[in-house]
């Protein structure tokens, strides 16, 4: 079944991560309901110090003596585009798939690590502190032969953007509030006129203009009018921006 962008479950997503207000929980949290949004087989966050070493793991699907063997040995090597230091501060925490069936046997990391496993497909996001050193990083594997889909990584991109952010707070001074200010959301408020409140939920559940209109009993050329005014008054060209838009100002509430 093809991978379905929806509004409403990134939406519900995102709420649901900025409830948690402890980071171990919030990481943990965060993979457990990816896993329900874009499956993997295996999956394994890793948390990093100062130096990029890995100090503690969360599995899911993994054989922990499978893990001891990258954490001791393949995420040290100098030089390896595998280790930790150099594989993900290359990428700038930037979602990505990797092919695994396309790269030789002939490297150690393939061949001893990854082939026993039978994994074909990974992914990955990592969380940043406030310097935008990692300190918490995602791996998503797959073992059948279903590759991750553009349209999987680039939700992934937008919910990794998110994270990112919520995950920040843990490191700010006043941890848990996560830009839920008042402020921002009476000025949404006041630049909305009463249809347009009613209409913006209904845009952030990623209904259709005659969905819309349904629903409100309007006509759909009415709806497109207001959809306009809203782009405009809140500054942004699509839905996909208009959803981070109200995603980064109201973070923990529900509209």
């Amino acid at each position: 079944m093809a991978f379905q962008f929806s509004f409403e479950k990134l939406n519900e997503f995102i709420l649901q991560c900025g409830s948690i207000h402890e980071s171990y929980r919030f990481c943990t949290n965060a993979l457990e309901q990816l896993a329900k949004l874009i499956p993997f087989d295996q999956g394994r966050i890793y948390f990093l110090n100062e130096q990029l070493a890995i100090f503690d793991e969360y599995l899911i699907g993994v054989n922990p003596s499978v893990t001891k063997d990258y954490r001791e040995y393949y995420s040290k090597l100098d030089g390896s585009r595998y280790a930790i230091s150099s594989r993900h501060s290359m990428n700038k925490g930037i979602p990505g798939k990797i092919d695994w069936t396309l790269i030789s046997d002939s490297e150690q990391f393939v061949r001893e690590h990854l082939r026993p496993q039978k994994i074909h497909y990974s992914t990955g996001i990592q969380l940043p502190d406030l310097n935008g050193t990692p300190k918490v990083l995602f791996c998503m594997d797959r073992t059948g032969n279903v590759q991750y889909s553009d349209a999987e990584i680039e939700a992934l991109k937008f919910l990794c953007a998110h994270l990112s952010n919520l995950y920040q707070n843990f490191y700010a001074s006043n941890p848990g509030l996560c830009h839920s200010n008042s402020a921002s959301k009476t000025s949404v408020e006041q630049l909305l006129t009463r249809r347009e409140k009613e209409l913006l939920p209904l845009l952030l559940q990623g209904l259709t203009a005659q969905q819309i209109a349904d629903k409100l009993f309007i006509s759909r050329q009415t709806v497109l009018k207001h959809i306009s005014h809203i782009y405009e008054k809140l500054e942004v060209r699509s839905r996909v921006e208009l959803f981070g838009k109200i995603l980064s100002e109201y973070p923990l509430q529900r509209l």
